[in-house]
């Protein structure tokens, strides 16, 4: 369930640090001395990476969401490519195999 601005404004400190999860890897983290900080959490080739994003409420819900998702979009094309990769690799052989046979039987 994603969160609400009401939500983030009424979250208080406890003893230990905690968060209030959103939707796609968004939280809001409440430290003990009620500082409260958006954080994104997000897989890159298997590997799990967090990232700070700014302080609530300098930084507001709407806009954590829209940085959220640019991150999340940027490396998921990264992973993409990444993935493509080898395959115009192995292209780039069967062409290189092609041309070295064509050229040979003239």
């Amino acid at each position: 369930m994603s969160l609400t601005d009401v939500e983030c404004k009424k979250a208080l400190p406890k003893e230990k640090q905690y968060r209030l999860s959103d939707s796609n890897g968004l939280s809001l983290i409440i430290d003990p001395k009620g500082t409260k900080y958006w954080s994104l959490r997000f897989t890159v080739n298997g590997q799990r990476k967090s990232k700070a994003l700014g302080q609530y409420p300098n930084l507001s819900l709407k806009k954590a969401r829209e940085i959220a998702l640019d991150i999340k979009y940027k490396f998921s094309r990264e992973e993409v490519v990444d993935e493509l990769k080898p395959l115009f690799k192995e292209v780039g052989l069967c062409c290189t195999k092609l041309f070295l046979k064509a050229s040979s039987a003239i």
